[in-house]
């Protein structure tokens, strides 16, 4: 079976990120996806707490390599975040995306076999 992961870097977005992790929480059980995780660069508000609220796992990204130094960002955090997560493909999404939905998981992986 193709396994999925679903990746979302996140830092400071709690305003956002109940959304994004309503739909990653949606595309588990659905089955279209078998790992969620945020990928935490370091929140100092409550980014992490709500997107556990959901079910979706959270990592602390500067955990992860840390002889690598500070997070760098977005590609920095997806980049060790596929080092540590192992799937045979990766759906990133931004955490702020006001408008996601499960349709938008769904399109990504119809053709994936």
């Amino acid at each position: 079976m193709t396994s999925i992961a679903l990746l979302v870097p996140a830092c400071n977005e709690e305003e956002h990120i109940a959304n994004t992790a309503l739909v990653m929480r949606e595309a588990l059980d659905a089955g279209l996806v078998q790992s969620a995780t945020v990928l935490d660069g370091g929140s100092v508000d409550n980014t992490a707490s709500i997107a556990a609220k959901f079910g979706v796992n959270v990592l602390n990204i500067a955990s992860v390599m840390p002889e690598l130094g500070d997070v760098l960002g977005k590609g920095d955090s997806l980049f060790r975040g596929t080092r540590v997560i192992d799937a045979d493909w990766y759906i990133f999404l931004d955490a702020d995306l006001g408008n996601v939905c499960l349709d938008h998981i769904t399109a990504f992986t119809e053709h994936i076999g």
